[in-house]
C-alpha cells in the first residue's frame, strides 16, 4: 500500500498516460503519451490489495468488469523505470 501512496505524487504532474473514460462501467482505454514501452501493470483496490497484473501491457484497452463498483489504482511501469499512477472509479 505504501507503495501506490508514494507514486501518487507523480499522478499529479506525469501526464503520458490517460485514462478514459472515468469513472467507467468495464472497459478503459489507456492512451500512452510517452514513447517508453510499458512493462507492467498493476491494478490496486482502495485497500491496496493487488486484484490484477499484466506484464508487458501492449493493448490499449483495459477489462475492469469483473471487480467490483469502487476506485481502483493503476500502476503503470515504463520500461525506463519511471512509474505513473492513475486512478479509477468502477461503477
Amino acid at each position: 500500500y505504501s507503495t501506490i501512496l508514494s507514486s501518487a505524487y507523480q499522478l499529479q504532474k506525469n501526464t503520458s498516460i490517460k485514462v478514459s473514460p472515468n469513472p467507467t462501467n468495464g472497459t478503459i482505454a489507456i492512451n500512452n503519451l510517452s514513447n517508453q514501452k510499458i512493462v507492467d501493470l498493476q491494478v490496486f483496490n482502495i485497500q491496496g490489495q493487488e486484484v490484477n497484473f499484466q506484464s508487458n501491457q501492449s493493448s490499449n484497452k483495459l477489462d475492469l468488469s469483473s471487480l467490483n463498483s469502487g476506485i481502483y489504482v493503476l500502476k503503470f511501469k515504463f520500461e525506463n523505470g519511471w512509474i505513473t499512477v492513475k486512478r479509477v472509479i468502477l461503477d
